[in-house]
């Protein structure tokens, strides 16, 4: 039951819709200016779970 044949891995990830700029270019002495709402938006989100040793279904 236990063993290194009955590992699984287990990662998870996530994606926004939107994305965020931090930082911008402008010509020197020029401001630059955006309007950032500050609300948070929904996110996507992926979870992936392998075993070790396994290829494929077994039938």
């Amino acid at each position: 039951m236990f063993g290194f044949k009955n590992l699984i891995y287990v990662d998870e990830t996530g994606f926004d819709a939107h994305t965020h700029r931090p930082s911008g270019w402008a010509e020197k002495g020029c401001k630059i200016f955006g309007e950032v709402t500050g609300k948070r938006s929904r996110r996507t989100n992926l979870i992936m779970a392998q075993r070790h040793g396994v290829k494929g279904c077994k039938k």
